[in-house]
């Protein structure tokens, strides 16, 4: 010890300092700090994942790499001049890239950068892949890019309650949507997400009754109905019917549909001099578009007198329209059933009217065609007393068929149908009838349907000699129909009372009506037409009594193709009085039978009309609560 200090001392007096090694052998023992010289590549996605290669020297004891504060996975040093590492998950911009090994840490340099690029999102997957059309599934969404996400969207309509868990997971909340395959979208600062088959959900149809509050100046029991509906685009449809007013008067209603689940009520406006004080209601539509509806029915004007009502929608507001009656009119009772549009611009109407001679009932036909109303009488046989026209279609602007009955001495009741060529109707013509007809065989049209404006279907009833009244059908077009029987199924009763109610045809044709059963039951009665006639009996949803297929009726179809069509009627569910909606499905030519949906607390329900909208079908009528009959709208039902 005493050597050690003098050697200091004599080192220090000599102006040395001794201490320890030599300085190389300090440097051996702390390796100099790590350089970087190059990275490559020099940017990568904010999502990470990017492999990068570092060069420079003294990187032998590397243990970390910081891209800015985070640090880099899967290190692998390969030399002391090289290693490689896993970019980490990082905001988009410009970090610095450090090394640290047991030299130290190595300088910020501008060839130490890396750039991370915010991505474009990609989706992979979706789970679950479907839910219902009123929304409210938890969808989890994987994929990439999934930073600073700015919306989550299912077919443009964005979802809810976004929460991003990685750049590669985020679960969003689906909103309403119509019932149909959407693309579920993620967008963030870069762009969207391409739609492709792993993003798809599918939205379920989920059948429910929508509530809909009365128009203003509706009376506390409004009575409200609805007897037609169209709907022109997906989700935009127009319903239509009555209602009694506040202080006595009924009026025309109309339902419109602004959403997935939202409707709102109005009254249509009357022409000058209505009287409010009488009833007025409207009792079919039909849109071309959703600028352009024509709904018809009667009013009641002071006199009193019913007058047809015909009113326009132009995509604003609706109107009433002024028309000049055909010379003959009574001006006491006239009035409008059923409406079709070929196009925007060209609108049929057809019901009937009191002529001033002998008070016979008269065929009526009002056409609307670029903006010019007429309304003429449609011609009938000589002697014809009375005239009752119930249904019109028009394939074209140059073609429409009229179809009702006629009372003729000495028959009684008549099918009839008219043929409108573009300038003129064609005098009413009865159809020819099935061989085991009577003489007076009390027929009658009920409704007609064209598949294109060189065919139409038209069905009805009539009784044979034996008074049973059965049903039939005709193809083609008036004065040159094919006639057919429509064949009965298996365990009909001998007298089976057939009623054909509705009929739509697109390439062939489906149409609804009831018949009676050997237990005495009146049961749905399901028909296809083309190729053949065929038909089948409904099966009843389950029932709360065995007299649930008393009564039933199938008053209304419309189909979307010749495998997808939707029905609406009524069955009864016990021995009361009370009747539930019937929904019958035509799916890839198997028909099936459901209970339709009804508001919360009702005790009854009847559908009247039925329509097509997108993917499913629409229900309109009405419905009892409380003692109080509203306006029925069934949507999302099953089609196909």
């Amino acid at each position: 010890m005493r050597a050690a200090a003098l050697a200091v001392l004599v080192g220090t007096s000599l102006g040395l300092v001794v201490v320890g090694a030599d300085p190389a052998a300090m440097a051996a023992k702390k390796p100099p700090k790590p350089v970087i010289s190059k990275i490559d590549p020099r940017s990568g996605p904010t999502t990470g994942g990017t492999k990068v290669t570092i060069r420079g020297k003294h990187l032998a004891t590397a243990k970390a790499v910081l891209f800015g504060r985070t640090k880099g996975t899967k290190l692998t040093v390969k030399s002391d001049k090289k290693l490689t590492v896993m970019a980490p998950a990082h905001a988009a911009g410009v970090v610095p890239v450090t090394v640290k090994t047991k030299g130290g840490k190595s300088a910020k340099t501008p060839s130490a950068r890396f750039t991370y690029v915010a991505e474009k999102p990609q989706v992979t997957s979706i789970s679950p892949v479907s839910g219902p059309t009123t929304g409210g599934t938890r969808v989890t969404v994987t994929g990439t890019g999934f930073t600073g996400v700015t919306a989550v969207t299912f077919d443009g309509i964005p979802g809810t309650s976004v929460s991003v868990a990685s750049p590669t997971q985020l679960q969003v909340t689906s909103p309403e949507h119509p019932a149909r395959v959407a693309h579920v979208n993620v967008t963030n600062g870069v762009g969207t997400s391409p739609s492709k088959a792993a993003d798809v959900f599918r939205y379920l149809p989920a059948p429910r009754a929508v509530t809909v509050p009365p128009p203003p100046g509706a009376a506390a029991s409004p009575d409200a109905y609805l007897t037609g509906v169209s709907c022109p685009a997906e989700q935009r449809c127009w319903a239509v019917g009555g209602f009694d007013r506040l202080g006595g008067g009924g009026g025309a209603l109309v339902e419109t549909r602004t959403g997935a689940s939202t409707w709102s009520s109005s009254e249509a406006p009357l022409p000058v001099g209505a009287d409010l004080a009488q009833s007025a209601s409207l009792a079919d539509i039909d849109c071309a578009s959703v600028s352009s509806c024509v709904a018809v029915g009667t009013y009641t004007a002071t006199g009193p007198a019913v007058k047809p009502l015909v009113e326009l929608w132009n995509g604003t507001s609706w109107a009433p329209q002024s028309l000049t009656m055909p010379a003959d009119d009574a001006n006491t009772f006239a009035g409008l059933v059923d409406v079709d549009c070929a196009s925007a611009t060209d609108c049929v109407a057809v019901g009937t009217y009191e002529e001033n001679v002998g008070s016979s009932r008269r065929g009526l036909a009002v056409r609307w065609s670029s903006g010019t109303w007429s309304a003429v009488a449609i011609p009938a046989p000589a002697g014809t007393l009375i005239t009752d026209v119930l249904a019109v279609d028009c394939p074209a602007p140059t073609t429409c068929v009229a179809t009702g009955e006629i009372t003729a001495p000495p028959a009684d009741h008549l099918a009839a149908a008219s043929l409108f060529n573009g300038t003129s109707w064609s005098v009413l013509a009865t159809p020819p009838m099935p061989a085991d007809a009577k003489p007076d065989p009390d027929a009658h049209f009920a409704a007609v349907s064209c598949a294109s404006a060189a065919t139409c279907t038209a069905i009805g009833d009539y009784f044979d000699t034996s008074i049973v009244r059965k049903g039939f059908v005709v193809t083609g077009l008036p004065g040159s129909w094919t006639l057919a029987a429509v064949p009965l199924p298996a365990g009909v009763d001998p007298s089976p009372g057939v009623r054909l109610n509705a009929i739509s045809c697109t390439t062939s044709c489906a149409a609804v009506g009831q018949v009676t059963v050997l237990s005495g039951d009146r049961v749905p009665l399901l028909v296809r037409v083309g190729p053949g006639v065929s038909s089948e009996l409904g099966t009843l949803p389950p029932s709360t009594t065995s007299a649930g297929g008393q009564e039933t009726e199938l008053s209304a179809i419309a189909c979307l193709s010749a495998t997808a069509c939707i029905g609406a009627g009524t069955f009864k569910e016990s021995d009361a009085t009370a009747r539930s909606p019937l929904v019958a499905t035509l799916t890839n030519l198997t028909w099936s039978m459901t209970r339709g949906p009804l508001p919360a607390g009702a005790t009854q329900g009847r559908p009247e009309a039925v329509a097509t909208d997108g993917g499913v079908g629409i229900a309109v009528g009405d419905y009892v609560v409380g003692g109080v009959q509203q306006a029925l709208i069934a949507v999302d039902l099953p089609l196909g």
